[in-house]
């Protein structure tokens, strides 16, 4: 029983069904990498971003977790493909530090918005378990503003001695349980962590359940596709690389439409996520701050609706 096969949490829905449901487990791991309050966050909002979508098998979303109290967003990401995925993550955090001043009438050093990245592939960089960045001066490292941080967590080099020695015991079992994949792991990083001890049980019952266990199946599946499709285009890319100069203008046409496309999906996609949020009666000016949309048009919404 103690080696039967779980889902790990670096499979994205339970990553996101684990954090929404133990939020002390969430708080914690938030303070733990930050060091914001217990005491600030247990009033926080959590945003489902699944209420642009009910079905909890929908990857068609914003981002994995957002947290909100006060004048503070965090953003929450799991990342399990190395290429890409920090930029358009790095965008969207940009976005939501833009949105913000869409709510206010001034520009006040007061608010802050952070993104915690963690990212189950290694880089070429050497850098720790726990790396915090900052806007700041290449030379002098003053710090140009405090309202925009990133966090990325190397999870990777939890298995390495080197980078977990520094690092708070208690910060360590929270992300190693994020990677266990028995019983018996779960067992021997919760300890009697009361904390722990709830994650694991619902690790357990999720995994026992028949239809994360497809969707987990899938997603293995998708990867592996994924994968292939790497292999393939870099086996292409002599080909298209002969053809590229005579067909540029195809090739630029069909990115600008395509452009257009993906901004036309995100802005449908924000009308939708805003309208679930406002039958969760979450407060207009949250999710205006969320996804950016004014809040004149969230109220025509909320009219349209009622």
């Amino acid at each position: 029983m103690d080696e039967t096969r779980l889902i790990p949490m670096t499979f994205d829905q339970m990553f996101k069904t684990v954090l929404r449901t133990s939020r002390e487990y969430t708080s914690t791991l938030i303070n733990l990498i930050t060091g914001i309050p217990l005491s600030v966050l247990k009033d926080a909002e959590f945003i489902d971003t699944n209420i642009m979508d009910e079905h909890v098998t929908s990857k068609h979303q914003i981002s994995d977790l957002i947290i909100s109290v006060d004048d503070l967003t965090i953003n929450l990401e799991l990342n399990n493909y190395k290429v890409g995925t920090l930029i358009k993550n790095t965008s969207y955090i940009f976005g939501i530090y833009k949105n913000m001043f869409k709510v206010g009438k001034e520009y006040i050093d007061d608010t802050l918005v952070i993104q915690i990245n963690f990212n189950n592939f290694d880089t070429k960089i050497v850098e720790e378990l726990v790396n915090e960045y900052l806007i700041m001066h290449t030379k002098s490292h003053e710090v140009l503003t405090n309202m925009l941080k990133i966090y990325n967590i190397n999870l990777v080099k939890l298995e390495k001695e080197e980078y977990t020695k520094s690092v708070n015991k208690e910060l360590i079992n929270f992300l190693k349980i994020m990677k266990a994949k028995t019983i018996r792991e779960l067992k021997k990083i919760s300890g009697e962590d009361k904390i722990l001890e709830k994650v694991a049980s619902e690790m357990i019952n999720y995994s026992m359940d028949k239809h994360m266990i497809g969707l987990y199946d899938k997603d293995e599946v998708d990867e592996k596709l994924y994968n292939t499709r790497i292999s393939a285009a870099k086996k292409e890319g002599m080909e298209e690389g002969i053809q590229k100069g005579m067909e540029q203008g195809i090739e630029q046409g069909m990115e600008q439409g395509i452009q257009k496309g993906i901004e036309q999906g995100m802005q449908e996609d924000k009308m939708l996520m805003a309208k679930k949020m406002l039958k969760e009666n979450i407060d207009v000016n949250v999710i205006s701050k969320i996804t950016g949309i004014n809040l004149t048009d969230i109220n025509r919404l909320k009219e349209d609706n009622s």
